[in-house]
């Protein structure tokens, strides 16, 4: 495994999936042949795909180096944001006149972080499948083996 701090070693492409908590880190090379580094900007605009938006946003703006640009986000500010599918936009701003153009697009999903939680983490369909069992193995809770009837 290599190093996941060193700028060498960081994916080329931005991660379908980042842990809340932890640092996040790629590097674009691919923009600087177009957009050179001394003259642009790179950022990201990550949205919630949850029905409202609201506060589930936050930017990320690429560090210039290298003919490169890397995103870089410390594990201290990574805590603040939410977990959940975001959709994200990454645009190339003209530092000469703040022009901004769109560059690419996609989704990420942010998981949470399992050494910072005790919650249950289980996906809905395995909640079913257990509390099934559970009715079948006669070990059923109350909630999982009362039932009414309008």
């Amino acid at each position: 495994m290599s190093n996941a701090f060193d700028r060498a070693n960081y994916s080329t492409k931005e991660p379908n999936s980042l842990v809340l908590g932890d640092y996040w880190a790629w590097r674009r090379d691919d923009l600087a042949s177009d957009y050179p580094v001394g003259s642009y900007a790179l950022t990201y605009e990550f949205h919630s795909d949850v029905g409202g938006g609201g506060s589930k946003k936050f930017t990320l703006t690429a560090t210039e180096a290298d003919d490169t640009y890397y995103i870089e986000a410390a594990s201290s500010s990574t805590t603040s944001y939410s977990i959940g599918d975001y959709v994200w936009d990454a645009y190339i701003t003209k530092t000469s006149d703040s022009n901004r153009v769109l560059v690419d697009s996609g989704r990420t999903t942010i998981t949470e972080n399992l050494a910072n939680t005790n919650a249950d983490l289980r996906s809905h369909a395995k909640k079913v499948v257990d509390a099934i069992e559970a009715v079948i193995e006669n070990r059923a809770s109350m909630d999982q083996s009362s039932m009414s009837i309008a």
